[in-house]
C-alpha cells in the first residue's frame, strides 16, 4: 500500500519503520525542521503565551533542563537501545537530557533509512476520504497526493488545555501556560503560582522556587513524597482571579500580590487536517476509534499515540507494528458491528468506574495489557516481565525518591 504518515516525531518515525518493513510504501510529512517532534527543542515561545491564539504554533513544549522521568531502557524502542548498541552512547546517564533523546530519534531516522522519504516543513493541510476508494493528503508542499491509509502520528503536548477561572481578565501579572516555559531566569524574586500536579507542575515549581521570592503551587491532590523549598508552599486549586494580582482559592483563603501563574494542565488533542466526520473530540476523547489506534469507520486511518500515561516509544513502536500488520491483511478485523459494541462495552466500563471522559485514553497500569494484546493479535514479541519489573522499580524510585530518582545508580 502507499501510506501517508503525519509527523515525524518517535511516533511517526517507528510507524514508517514498520511500514516499510511490510514492503508499504511510506511517505512520512512533517510540519518541523527536522525529526523529533516534541523533543526537537526550541528556546522560542509563542507569542500569546497561553497558547490559546498564537500567531505561530509551538510544537515543542519542553523546556531546557528537562530530563526523562523514565529510565532509557524503558524508553527505548525494543530492538534499538538507548545505547551504542542502538541509538544512543554507553556514557549518557540513565535518565537522558532531551538533547540525547533527540539525538536518539535522529540516529534512529539515519539507521533505517527513513529521511529519504521524509518531507520537511510540509504541514498537512488537510486528508480527505477519496470519491473511489482511499485518502487525498494535501499539504504545504505537495496537492492532493492520493494514498491507500494514512498514520496519524501528530502527538498531543502541543495544544495547551487552559481551564477556565473566574475573573482572569482582570489579572495584571504574567499569565501562561508549561507549553511555553523554557527557563526560570525570567522569575527571579518573582511571586509565583502554580496550577496542576502532574509531571511539568512538579518540576516547574521545583525549578522555579530555586529562583522566586514565593512559590504558590496549587492543585487538588499532591505527589507524595515531595519536598517543599523553605520559599513554597501548597495549595487548594483557584476558584477565581481576584483583583489585578490576587487569587480566590476553593478552600476560601488567598494568596496577594502576585506576579505570574502559570497552567501546568496538560494538553488538548487536536487533527485540524481531519474532518469530524472521520474523527471527534469530546473533551479530549478521541472517538470513534477500534483499540485507540483505528478509525472505527474508516480502518485505513490509523492513530499512533494516543493513549498517555504510559511508556511511550515500545507502546507506539506496537501500536505500529499492529496497524503495518493490519494493512498487511495479517490481521483479520472483527466486523464493524462487532468493533462498535467492543467499544461501547469499554465506555460503559469507563463510566462505571467514573473515569472523566479526558482520561479516557489514560492507560496507567492497563498499559501492559493492551501492548500485549496488541502484541499477541500483529505476532509481535510479548513484554518480557525484565520490563514490566523495571517499570515498577522506576514507578517506585519516583515515589522514594522524588527530588533525585533520575541519579541513583541503576
Amino acid at each position: 500500500m502507499h501510506v501517508a504518515v503525519i509527523g515525524a516525531g518517535a511516533a511517526g518515525l517507528v510507524c514508517a519503520r514498520e511500514l516499510t518493513r511490510k514492503g508499504h510504501h511510506v511517505h512520512v510529512y512533517e510540519g518541523g525542521r527536522d525529526v523529533g517532534g516534541l523533543w526537537d527543542y526550541t528556546s522560542d515561545v509563542e507569542d500569546d503565551l497561553l497558547g490559546k491564539k498564537p500567531s505561530r504554533r509551538i510544537h515543542a513544549s519542553i523546556y531546557k533542563s528537562l530530563r526523562t522521568n523514565l529510565p532509557g531502557e524503558l524508553m527505548a524502542f525494543r530492538d534499538y537501545p538507548f545505547t551504542s548498541k542502538g541509538g544512543g552512547r554507553d556514557d549518557w546517564p540513565r535518565y537522558p537530557h532531551h538533547t540525547q533523546v533527540l539525538a536518539y530519534l535522529k540516529n534512529f531516522a539515519a539507521d533505517f533509512g527513513l529521511l529519504d522519504i521524509i518531507s520537511f516543513n510540509d504541514s498537512v493541510s488537510s486528508v480527505q476520504l477519496h470519491e473511489n476508494r482511499g485518502w487525498v493528503v494535501s499539504s504545504r508542499l505537495h496537492t492532493r497526493v492520493r494514498y491507500d491509509a494514512v498514520a496519524v502520528c501528530t502527538g498531543h503536548y502541543t495544544l495547551p488545555r487552559v481551564p477556565v477561572i473566574a475573573n482572569v481578565e482582570h489579572f495584571a501579572g504574567k499569565l501562561m501556560h508549561s507549553h511555553n516555559y523554557r527557563s526560570p531566569e525570567g522569575f527571579v524574586g518573582k511571586r509565583v503560582a502554580l496550577l496542576g500536579a502532574a509531571s511539568s507542575g512538579i518540576d516547574l515549581s521545583r525549578e522555579i522556587a530555586t529562583v522566586a521570592d514565593h512559590v504558590y503551587w496549587c492543585a487538588n491532590t499532591f505527589p507524595q513524597g515531595h519536598a517543599v523549598a523553605a520559599n513554597m508552599t501548597r495549595h487548594k486549586p483557584p476558584a477565581s482571579f481576584h483583583g489585578e494580582r490576587g487569587l480566590l482559592l476553593s478552600d476560601g483563603s488567598s494568596i496577594d500580590e502576585l506576579d505570574a501563574f502559570i497552567f501546568c494542565t496538560g494538553y488538548e488533542y487536536q487533527y485540524p487536517f481531519l474532518d469530524s466526520t472521520l474523527v471527534s473530540v469530546t473533551d479530549n476523547w478521541v472517538h470513534p476509534l477500534y483499540l485507540d489506534v483505528l478509525s472505527q469507520n474508516y480502518p485505513t486511518l490509523g492513530f499512533i499515540g494516543v493513549p498517555f500515561l504510559v511508556i511511550p516509544f515500545p507502546l507506539f513502536e506496537l501500536q505500529a507494528q499492529w496497524f503495518a500488520a493490519l494493512l498487511s491483511s495479517e490481521i483479520v478485523l472483527p466486523s464493524r458491528q462487532e468493533r462498535h459494541l467492543a467499544d461501547l462495552a469499554h465506555r460503559q466500563t469507563l463510566e462505571q468506574s467514573q473515569v472523566p471522559m479526558h482520561h479516557y485514553h489514560k492507560l496507567a497500569q492497563g498499559q501492559f495489557d493492551y501492548m500485549n494484546r496488541l502484541a499477541k493479535q500483529c505476532g509481535a514479541d510479548p513484554l518480557v516481565p525484565a520490563f514490566i519489573q523495571a517499570s515498577a522499580e522506576a514507578a517506585r524510585a519516583r515515589l522514594s525518591y522524588p527530588e533525585t530518582y533520575r541519579d541513583l545508580p541503576g
